[in-house]
């Protein structure tokens, strides 16, 4: 429940200024449990035996290169804020894992803390446009642009008929 917490917390800190956002699920809470059980158990092997830190190491990077990105229709932010969360939790209900295995949970670890880093002192990093706002201003210059192409037609046109040379009959040349 946490984890669940934590990844809606930190997708709505990244898109608290995107009226377009929003988001359903429960992924962030799924990565807050896969995390923990890596942190107290980090050779536990997952997807083809790969151990468990390698995959979190991966699956990390990975997420804050969705996150940066606006990679698919995936809430990268609610999973990457759930496995912190699970990692944190694993540490805080099991301090004796810090001892076991601290270059792997450093590992682990390290990746997330730079991105939050990154997040609080930096956060133009991410450059994540309102997508609706930058959608609707290219609609409105497409149309300026139609608009000045289709009176440019019209000056043209106008200036053809201007140019060609009627004929006059005498008669309503002497009237």
């Amino acid at each position: 429940f946490a984890s669940l917490l934590g990844g809606n917390a930190l997708a709505l800190y990244i898109h608290r200024n995107h009226d377009d956002y929003s988001a359903l699920g429960a992924s962030g809470a799924v990565s807050g449990v896969i995390f923990a059980s890596i942190a107290i158990v980090p050779n536990l092997e997952l997807f083809f035996g790969i151990p468990g830190w390698i995959f979190a190491i991966l699956y990390t990077l990975v997420t804050i290169y969705g996150v940066k990105s606006r990679w698919g229709n995936i809430g990268h932010e609610a999973h990457l804020g759930g496995s912190i969360i699970g990692v944190l939790l694993a540490i805080l209900l099991r301090p004796a894992i810090i001892s076991s295995h601290p270059l792997i949970l450093l590992g682990i670890t390290l990746p997330m803390v730079i991105f939050l880093y990154l997040l609080a002192v930096k956060p133009e990093f991410l450059l994540i446009p309102n997508y609706f706002e930058y959608e609707s201003q290219q609609i409105k210059e497409r149309f300026r642009q139609s608009q000045g192409q289709a009176e440019a037609i019209k000056t043209s046109r106008s200036k053809k008929r201007a140019g060609k040379k009627r004929f006059i009959s005498p008669e309503a040349e002497l009237n």
